[in-house]
C-alpha cells in the first residue's frame, strides 16, 4: 500500500519548474558502491531513467543506509 500513496503524492505534487525531484533515503544496511551491479531493479531504473530523460544520484554507503535523488522532467 505504500506505492500508492507513493503514487498519490507524485500525481499531485507541485511541479518545480518543470521537473519532479524524488529524495528517497532509508537506514537499511546499504551497498558497497563499488559492487553495485545495474541488473534486475537497477537495470529496469536505469532503463526508465534513460527513457525520460532523467538523472539520479546514488549515495549508497555500505552499513549507512541507501540515498537516491532522481530528476526528471514533467
Amino acid at each position: 500500500m505504500a506505492y500508492r500513496i507513493v503514487q498519490e503524492r507524485l500525481v499531485t505534487s507541485k511541479k518545480n519548474e518543470n521537473k519532479i525531484v524524488v529524495d528517497y533515503k532509508d537506514n537499511g544496511i546499504g551497498i558497497n558502491k563499488e559492487a553495485l551491479i545495474l541488473k534486475n531493479g537497477l537495470q529496469n531504473v536505469e532503463n526508465r531513467k534513460e527513457a525520460i530523460r532523467g538523472t539520479i544520484n546514488f549515495d549508497a554507503t555500505s552499513g549507512k543506509g541507501f540515498k537516491s535523488y532522481f530528476l526528471f522532467p514533467v
